[in-house]
């Protein structure tokens, strides 16, 4: 099994971050595409027009959420835990698959751009 692990730190609460990530009107707004998301377990997630499909496994509000995440063609498992640090929120991302033939470098960049970036537009406050 591979794994990728990313951490990052938002200018934002917890509450805010949690918000942006299982809401579907706020993950529409900031990636610019239908969404469904339920952080209830068993929920079906379609994100970024059916690019990303997959099931909530595991959900603590505020906390961390775990996703059964297939993206082209690929099935991978995906953490997210949120840590508040006063008035941050540090994200803890873990990636796994067992798939051989996963570009980890792709999936690092489709995270970086398509997530993180677009994420941090939208939580952090504008200076």
């Amino acid at each position: 099994m591979n794994n990728l692990q990313l951490s990052y730190t938002f200018d934002a609460l917890a509450s805010e971050v949690w918000q942006a990530l299982t809401s579907a009107e706020r993950l529409e707004e900031w990636t610019g595409s239908p969404a469904v998301i339920d952080p209830l377990e068993g929920s079906e997630i379609n994100l970024w027009d059916g690019l990303v499909t997959g099931t909530v496994l595991e959900s603590l509000p505020e906390q961390k959420i775990t996703l059964d995440w297939q993206q082209s063609d690929h099935e991978f498992q995906v953490e997210i835990e949120l840590t508040a640090e006063d008035g941050t929120t540090r994200m803890d991302i873990t990636i796994t698959s067992d798939d051989p033939d996963v570009n980890w470098e792709a999936v690092e960049q489709f995270w970086e751009e398509e997530i993180i970036a677009p994420l941090r537009s939208y939580v952090e406050p504008e200076v």
